[in-house]
């Protein structure tokens, strides 16, 4: 019994450190349900939930997001770079311009991507 109780506070331990160092580096990480975050990412994302909507905003300079959930809602605005997106789940939505390339080979599950074309701009006007 001491012994599993020792592991589970070294596992709780290891969870922590962790978590701090991925948030030092400036990583990102949302956890949840149904939330809405809208914002420029300079770094990685991780996101792990249901049914979140995620609007990566114009300017964001995002290497990876790594996703673990179903039903949720990632919009990736014209301007905005993300190289690539892995995880697993069901459901997800990532909705990106069709100018936009983005590494999805590693999202495993159901998981649908849809182009929007590119939005209008007012240069050259």
């Amino acid at each position: 019994m001491k012994t599993g109780f020792r592991f589970l506070m070294f596992a709780a331990l290891v969870v922590v450190i962790v978590g701090v160092g991925w948030n030092y580096l400036g990583n990102v990480s949302i956890a949840g349900d149904s939330l809405t975050v809208s914002k420029v990412f300079m770094r990685d994302i991780a996101i792990a939930g249901n049914h979140n909507k995620i609007t990566i905003q114009q300017g964001s300079q995002v290497k990876a997001i790594y996703l673990k959930g179903s039903g949720n809602v990632i919009t990736i605005e014209d301007g905005a770079q993300v190289n690539q997106i892995m995880g697993l789940g069901s459901n997800n939505l990532i909705l990106a311009s069709s100018e936009l390339l983005i590494d999805m080979s590693k999202l495993s599950g159901d998981n649908n991507k849809k182009r929007s074309p590119s939005q209008p701009t007012l240069d050259g006007l």
